[in-house]
């Protein structure tokens, strides 16, 4: 998971370039399959959710995720969730 505040669409391109690089150093490959990207806003119109690509990989946006049991949502609100629940248990 990588937060980053960005400004513009040059900015995400050029970090996405340098952590597909530095991974690729490592022997590491981003799957753009299970690589998503959420756009935080607390103007609703600024949170799209629409695809985007960069280097000619195509990424899914998402309206929000859950991170270490923390339901985290485009228009900046969390919520804790019960992470038993997400591990099988009830």
């Amino acid at each position: 998971m990588i937060f980053w505040k960005l400004q513009g669409a040059f900015q995400l391109e050029t970090m996405c370039t340098e952590i597909s690089k530095e991974a690729g150093s490592v022997g590491l490959v981003i799957n753009p399959d299970k690589t998503k990207y959420v756009r935080f806003s607390a103007f609703p119109p600024r949170r799209s959710l629409k695809r985007a690509t960069i280097n000619g990989v195509t990424y899914e946006g998402v309206a929000e995720f859950i991170y270490l049991g923390t339901l985290i949502s485009n228009d900046n609100s969390v919520e804790k969730r019960n992470t038993a629940t997400y591990c099988g248990r009830q």
